[in-house]
């Protein structure tokens, strides 16, 4: 996600899962900058199947200088999980809600 001018949202994150076993399921870990802890939101799969597939959350519209944090975990039948990225929650992406000008 970029940051946006948007105030309104939603704000759709999507992702690309693959899996020879199958995902089972996949979150989204997100909070607002500032904030100690993240909060999971189940993600949903919109297209392809438990072996590849194309899953989404979206997330709430926000004021102006608003900084969403967030990281996705996904795991599979075989019980692997995958973070994106690779070293969350230490680290996360962001983006930003800003004024239009």
């Amino acid at each position: 996600m970029s940051d946006t001018t948007d105030t309104q949202g939603p704000y759709p994150i999507e992702v690309r899962l693959v899996s020879e076993s199958g995902i089972r399921d996949a979150r989204t870990y997100v909070r607002l900058r500032g904030s100690s802890s993240f909060s999971p939101l189940p993600m949903t799969r919109i297209s392809g199947d438990a072996h590849d597939g194309l899953w989404n959350v979206t997330l709430a519209g926000a004021p102006v200088d608003t900084v969403y944090e967030y990281y996705l975990e996904a795991s599979d039948r075989d019980d692997s999980i995958v973070r994106l990225p690779s070293d969350a929650p230490t680290t996360w992406y962001t983006f930003r809600v800003m004024s239009s000008l």
